[in-house]
């Protein structure tokens, strides 16, 4: 039977019922991918907005690859934001056929308020024999923005940084067997710095105190409701760090021996903190750390 022939039926008693599906037709994709105007390197990280006119639809960050891609995109006129601190802001306007796949590469270039071009040697040595040590964890933290970046020495002791930005950071060498060494460092404009490191050897302990326990619950700052899930990194120095995950808001971390630890506790959606806290011989303690949410990002 024709529905126009149940339409135009005197005795019609039934209804059509047609069912739109949001975005039916809406088949297109777009894959982008953000790469270092200086190094050629892909930019992880960089957050990614889409508007389907002046309407916001999507953002996303670039993964490892600087890569990030969007599906189920209607036919129409699009703007593109591509925003990430220390670089300039990209945009772009672009037109998308039905169904069709558009793929781009757009170059971050560096922001002129920021130099970006320091450089880091560091060559990391044992401090009794000043033999090289090789696979030693370098970590290069900034102080006064979100940076941190891990790089490992080689056969001989050495490892370098590029494309520093200025300002102040502090660095972490870490190996096993060996106490962690931290030091802090400031780059101006586009110098070169060359360090050593030396490290000692842990003496193993015989120490009796280390049966402490310390309970330590992360809640919300705003409402006090335990955060579901959650990591602690811990260290002293003595050893190199260690990283559970906790849930439900606790977590019981045991057989801490004396002395002093920093503490860092991250979560998805909130703000990381550290902290230092002194443990005693063969203690329990209980400790509450409160995370505050992310705040939405303002470039984007």
């Amino acid at each position: 039977i024709k529905i126009q022939d149940l339409i135009n039926a005197k005795d019609f008693v039934k209804f059509l019922k047609i069912k739109m599906h949001y975005r039916d037709s809406c088949c297109g994709k777009l894959i982008f991918y953000v790469k270092d105007s200086t190094s050629g390197e892909a930019v992880s990280g960089a957050n990614v907005k889409v508007s389907y006119g002046n309407i916001p639809i999507e953002i996303k960050k670039t993964d490892d690859h600087g890569r990030v891609a969007f599906e189920n995109m209607c036919q129409g006129e699009y703007s593109l934001l591509i925003a990430k601190d220390g670089y300039k802001v990209i945009k772009d306007d672009f037109q998308l056929g039905q169904c069709d796949t558009l793929e781009k590469t757009y170059n971050f270039t560096r922001s002129d308020s920021v130099q970006c071009c320091a450089s880091l040697k560091v060559i990391v040595r044992d401090n009794e024999t000043k033999q090289a040590i090789e696979n030693a964890e370098v970590r290069l933290n900034g102080k006064e923005k979100d940076f941190s970046e891990m790089k490992r020495t080689n056969a001989d002791g050495i490892t370098y940084f590029e494309n520093i930005c200025e300002g102040k950071y502090w660095i972490r060498v870490s190996r096993d067997h060996y106490k962690v060494v931290e030091e802090d460092m400031t780059f101006e404009d586009c110098e070169s710095k060359v360090i050593e490191i030396h490290m000692n050897k842990i003496i193993e302990n015989t120490d009796t105190c280390c049966n402490s326990k310390l309970t330590l619950k992360v809640l919300d700052s705003a409402n006090h409701s335990p955060i579901p899930s959650f990591k602690v990194t811990f260290w002293n120095g003595l050893k190199n760090s260690d990283k559970i995950i906790g849930k439900d808001g606790k977590i019981v971390i045991e057989h801490l021996c004396q002395g002093q630890y920093v503490f860092t506790v991250v979560s998805e959606h909130y703000k990381g903190i550290e902290f230092r806290m002194d443990i005693g011989c063969n203690v329990s303690k209980e400790e509450i750390v409160y995370l505050s949410k992310n705040q939405a990002d303002t470039c984007c």
